[in-house]
């Protein structure tokens, strides 16, 4: 039985991390490289506040990748994760969702509109002029956009799309409204059960255990999860085996190259010790998609996230609880948040996420 299992209260964040579940690697998870530079040491669990230890990041000097060495094994890592994501609640209203009243029905038109001239889709109701008349701002069409994960129109009926770490199901809500025929998986036992629950075909456990036929998705989404796993490289191979002939894989993870990375340090909410292994900036993560076999790569736009990487890193610089619900924080930290916005609009290399859209080869 895992400690993860036992139920046991998390132990205090000076005590060490259990010395059988941690690993020493030595070179960089995903190019093997063993040059490397010093990012960050003494780094702790100052979000969550369940797992023990202090961890180093090292950053390769072979693609850019970093990485904690030592880091916790595979059979350890789910102490870092006791009071994680709950993976619990409502789901977020969208702008599919019916219902909110006049401002709502008009924000559906126009998303509507955007998508169906932007992504293909003939969604209903729309407001074809809504487009030319009232078109969505910059950073409106970014957020719409990652909404959908930038997700083409279904070519036809059974379009079948898997979603990698999909939690309690919310965006296996979208993508079925989107007329995808969706499956999830989840490590989280109580995720999946809520998935579940909601009519969604989910699988518990790993993409490497799941039991998945090759080559029977034409889309695969791993929304933060990349920087979660002990083999980068190794999972995106296995993504390709899952995708047709010219299927697409979408990744968005924590960036490297953060305007927020180079704020606020070893206090950026995007670290995340010691449950972030391995971390990408643009470079290296184009560089992992194509050792794993894709081709047709290309970095997207950005999501406008500042405001809760700023006020999430502040928090954290301050010893604060991290709470996404504090407005103080965000108010102050604000017009800072929005600047680095408005650079990863020019720049998507320095937004504090990436999103890279990927194909296995026809």
């Amino acid at each position: 039985m895992s400690r993860l299992e036992t139920g046991a209260a998390a132990e205090p964040l000076d005590a060490p991390w259990p010395a059988e579940h941690l690993e020493v690697l030595g070179r960089c998870p995903a190019c093997a490289s063993p040059s490397r530079t010093l990012l960050f040491e003494g780094l702790s669990d100052r979000i969550f506040r369940a797992a023990p230890g202090r961890w180093t990041l090292w950053r390769c000097s072979g693609c850019g990748a970093a990485y904690l060495d030592p880091r916790p094994d595979l059979a350890g890592i789910g102490l870092a994760y006791r009071t994680y994501y709950t993976h619990g609640g409502t789901a977020p209203r969208d702008v599919f969702a019916a219902g909110g009243g006049l401002r709502r029905a008009v924000k559906r038109l126009r998303h509507h509109a955007h998508y169906n001239a932007a992504f293909g889709y003939a969604l209903r109701p729309a407001a074809p002029l809504a487009r030319w008349v009232a078109p969505l701002s910059a950073a409106a069409r970014a957020q719409a956009g990652q909404l959908i994960r930038h997700l083409p129109a279904p070519a036809g009926p059974g379009s079948r799309l898997l979603d990698v770490g999909c939690g309690n199901g919310d965006f296996l809500r979208i993508a079925r409204r989107l007329g995808f025929d969706v499956m999830g998986l989840d490590l989280d036992a109580a995720a999946v059960a809520r998935a579940r629950g909601s009519g969604f075909t989910v699988l518990a456990g790993t993409i490497e255990e799941a039991a998945l036929d090759p080559e029977s998705f034409e889309h695969v989404t791993l929304n933060h999860v990349v920087e979660h796993l002990h083999d980068p490289v190794g999972t995106l191979r296995r993504v390709l085996a899952l995708l047709r002939p010219g299927g697409r894989v979408w990744v968005q993870t924590p960036n490297l190259d953060a305007e927020g990375l180079k704020r606020f340090g070893a206090d950026w909410r995007g670290l995340e010790p010691p449950r972030h292994l391995t971390l990408f900036d643009a470079s290296s993560l184009e560089r992992a998609l194509c050792a794993a076999g894709f081709s047709r790569i290309a970095l997207l736009p950005p999501k406008p996230d500042g405001a809760y990487f700023f006020a999430e890193s502040l928090a954290i610089q301050r010893g604060a609880p991290v709470d996404r619900s504090e407005r103080a924080l965000r108010r102050r930290i604000r017009s800072e948040a929005r600047r680095a916005d408005r650079v990863a609009r020019r720049q998507p290399e320095r937004g504090e996420c990436i999103t890279f859209v990927a194909h296995r080869p026809a």
